[in-house]
C-alpha cells in the first residue's frame, strides 16, 4: 500500500504525432492500474525534441490520472528529475497553467 512505482515512457515516443503519444502514454498508465505511480520519461529529453509534444504527454497523464487523483484532497506535485525535460516542462507547465 506505500509502494510507489515509477512508469517510463520510452522518450522516443515523443518523436510521434501527439496523437501516438497520448496512445502510448495511456497504454502505460493502464498497464500500471490504480497502484501509485510516478509518471515520466525513461530518461532526458532530446534538443531536437517538440516541446508540444512534451505537452502531449503531460496531458494524457492528467487526463487519465484524474479519476484517480481524485480521491486526494490536493493532487500530489508533478515533478521531473531530468535537467534537459525540466526546462521543457516547466515552460510547457508555465502555459499549461495560463489555459
Amino acid at each position: 500500500d506505500k509502494v510507489t512505482l515509477q512508469g517510463n515512457l520510452d522518450p522516443c515516443a515523443l518523436y510521434g504525432a501527439p496523437e501516438t503519444i497520448r496512445a502510448e502514454t495511456t497504454k502505460m498508465l493502464k498497464e500500471f492500474g490504480t497502484r501509485r505511480l510516478i509518471a515520466n520519461l525513461g530518461h532526458g529529453m532530446q534538443p531536437t525534441m517538440d516541446p508540444e509534444h512534451l505537452r502531449a504527454f503531460l496531458q494524457a497523464v492528467q487526463e487519465v490520472s484524474g479519476p484517480a487523483l481524485s480521491r486526494f484532497k490536493s493532487p500530489p506535485a508533478v515533478s521531473h528529475t531530468h535537467t534537459i525535460s525540466r526546462c521543457f516542462y516547466t515552460q510547457v507547465s508555465a502555459d499549461m497553467n495560463k489555459e
